[in-house]
């Protein structure tokens, strides 16, 4: 259980019954100290306040309110009152919160599935209905073992490399149910009203951000299946992309190293600017844009999530357009995207050119066991031909086993991977900044039979910041 239903107590005090009686408000302040974790000072506060009811302490446990309960009636205090709220008690404490969410001093969920599934686990009262809805219990997707031990893993990597943030995201490639999701720095839910904004914010599904060289892996896969460009056919990296235009201006994107003649496979192994940027001459502007939004990027997901960006994609009329724009995008750059479509667009690779929605709900059942929602796996739109999808995951094991992906080459499990290391805008000054980076891979597995998509995105790594 990620989210346990409980109840808390509001401590009301009625102050108008209390204004004229000092040695009753010393006395009930001294009482009443040390059984709310108060100073007698902070009671007498809120007593000689200029109001006629104030809460002495919100959210106070069912344990703390009989043991202040027992004390008001033995003083006979029937002055104070006491508001009985629905709540949560979260046992696994930070596990997946961003997730899973957060239920308010009013009983309404606040973020996460607690806000989203808020009709689903508490029905609003009908005074009409002869009998009222009863609330029903959620069940993720999420592999709490799994989450646990990844989160430890993501914990260690962010003390390591100083990050900023970090997210990871594992998902079921044939169900598309999500089986562990981490945004770091994440809060303890029982102490959530306490936490920094940092620790709420849902980094997979609430930023988006330019994912870097990730990207070429769905740019090589768009032109391959326009027909633009074949298995064996070679492009010259000689250490820059450089396209002259009729207008006499030079578009020039740089590459790390000169990589001479290579296949397309070749290029993603070495992760080359100027090869992707060639690949990009084999597709008009207006086709290329249109396939990367059938891929899901510049929309939402839809996923069971509040605040969900739809990322941007630039329109080919758009003002900002340029030249650079098409080669640019093609490496993963003048394009923003959120986590989540990243993972969703990698589906149709591992599933033969077929996305499979995203979702992390598996089951909702009734109040009495009954199940009342079992989720089916719902494929989407093709995006890729099967021989395309095939193709790309050969390039992606070539990238683990040889190229900028070898780190990860499990050997005893096929894997294909792509690495992208993005420089981060630079909000300040403008520009991409020198020392700011978004360091990432994305993972299919087993490359045979693929069953598992995995994407981990570093932010702000000090020190190694290639992904």
């Amino acid at each position: 259980p990620l989210a346990v239903q409980t109840n808390f107590f509001h401590v009301g005090l009625s102050i108008k019954n209390l204004k004229d009686n000092a040695n009753l408000k010393q006395r009930f302040a001294n009482d009443m100290a040390s059984v709310l974790d108060m100073t007698p000072d902070q009671i007498l506060t809120i007593i000689n306040s200029n109001r006629s009811f104030a809460y002495l302490k919100k959210k106070i446990t069912p344990t703390e309110y009989e043991t202040v309960k027992s004390l008001t009636d033995k003083k006979n205090y029937n002055f104070v009152s006491y508001e009985k709220i629905p709540g949560r008690n979260y046992p696994n404490h930070a596990l997946a919160s961003q997730l899973v969410g957060y239920m308010g001093d009013d009983g309404k969920g606040l973020a996460g599935i607690e806000f989203s599934q808020q009709s689903v686990l508490q029905p609003e009262f009908d005074p009409n209905a002869e009998e009222q809805p009863q609330g029903r219990n959620i069940y993720l997707t999420i592999d709490a073992n799994l989450q646990y031990k990844l989160e430890q893993i993501c914990h260690r990597v962010m003390n390591e490399t100083q990050a900023e943030g970090m997210m990871l995201i594992a998902a079921d490639s044939t169900s598309g149910e999500i089986l562990s999701y981490i945004s770091l720095p994440s809060a303890d839910l029982n102490e959530y009203g306490s936490s920094p904004t940092a620790a709420r914010v849902d980094l997979p599904s609430m930023t988006m951000y330019e994912p870097g060289s990730v990207f070429k892996i769905f740019t090589t896969g768009i032109v391959y299946d326009e027909h633009g460009i074949s298995p064996n056919e070679k492009f010259y990296c000689d250490g820059v992309y450089e396209r002259r235009l009729s207008n006499g201006e030079t578009v020039k994107i740089r590459c790390l190293e000169q990589h001479g003649w290579c296949t397309a496979k070749e290029g993603l192994m070495y992760s080359c600017n100027d090869v992707l940027g060639q690949i990009s001459d084999r597709i008009g502007e207006d086709e290329f844009i249109a396939r990367i939004r059938q891929l899901g990027f510049g929309q939402k997901t839809g996923i069971e999530l509040p605040g969900e960006t739809p990322g941007s994609v630039k329109d080919t009329s758009s003002p900002t357009w340029s030249a650079r724009s098409k080669p640019t995008i093609a490496i993963g750059q003048e394009i923003s995207v959120s986590g989540l479509q990243m993972v969703q667009a990698a589906t149709a690779i591992a599933n033969g050119g077929l996305p499979v929605k995203l979702t992390f709900i598996h089951k909702i059942t009734n109040k009495d066991g009954t199940d009342y929602y079992q989720h089916e796996p719902e494929s989407m739109n093709r995006v890729f031909a099967k021989n395309t999808a095939e193709y790309i995951l050969s390039c992606m094991e070539t990238v683990a086993r040889e190229g900028t992906g070898h780190r990860a080459n499990l050997r005893d499990i096929a894997i294909g991977v792509k690495t992208g290391t993005a420089q981060m805008a630079d909000k300040e000054k403008g520009g991409y900044s020198d020392t700011d980076f978004l360091s990432s891979c994305m993972a299919i597995f087993p490359v045979d039979d693929p069953q598992i998509v995995l994407y981990i995105v570093i932010e702000k790594a000090k020190g190694e910041t290639y992904a």
